[in-house]
């Protein structure tokens, strides 16, 4: 059992658990590749983008986190709130993009006998991924998802004005998304050089 001297400590540093970049550069570079497939055309490999997150976060931990402030095991509990959250999203999102796409390719059909409805739906599959953002923002504590979700959303709502292409709004949100966490990794890897006798 943590005491709540031990746990303050505990709190701090899950919050700077998340301050290195590897998340936002993982989920904006999954969701650049979704926005560079739709457009381009291969669709059916939409679903497995966020995959990319998965694969790529845990890289970034290793080989760039870990080396400066070590491996992190928190409480059993907060744990188990990781893997509930790491899960709850990668659902998410591939229901979310699946939801978008198909709605999407349904426009011409049932679609079409409500106009509002067709008109919206190029800019529904940036939307729920902004709405995914915040539920990330809400859960992990970091307020720098609520501005991504604003730039998704704001995004889809500039392609139903636009009728453009839906591809376009995520791949804005992913550029955002990354850009910045090129930023926190570069302050993050200045503020935390690796010692030498560690690299030994």
């Amino acid at each position: 059992m943590i005491t709540t001297a031990q746990s303050k400590p505990e709190s701090r540093l899950f919050q700077g658990y998340w301050q290195d970049g590897s998340l936002d550069l993982a989920a904006g570079l999954a969701l650049v590749t979704m926005g560079i497939f739709w457009l381009t055309g291969p669709t059916v490999a939409q679903p497995f983008a966020p995959l990319i997150a998965f694969v790529l976060y845990p890289t970034l931990r290793r080989f760039v986190t870990e080396p400066r402030l070590g491996h992190v095991r928190f409480n059993a509990q907060r744990r188990a709130k990781l893997r509930l959250g790491h899960w709850v999203m990668l659902a998410l999102g591939v229901v979310a993009l699946s939801l978008g796409i198909g709605l999407y390719f349904m426009r011409g059909g049932g679609l079409a006998e409500s106009s509002l409805a067709s008109t919206l739906v190029p800019g529904l599959p940036a939307a729920l991924v902004g709405i995914m953002s915040i539920g990330g923002a809400i859960m992990l504590g970091l307020g720098r998802f609520l501005g991504y979700a604003a730039v998704l959303i704001t995004a889809g709502a500039v392609v139903v004005v636009a009728d453009a292409h839906p591809g376009w709004a995520l791949l804005a949100g992913g550029v955002a998304t990354t850009l910045w966490g090129v930023v926190l990794m570069f302050r993050f890897v200045r503020e935390y050089p690796i010692a030498m006798k560690e690299m030994e």
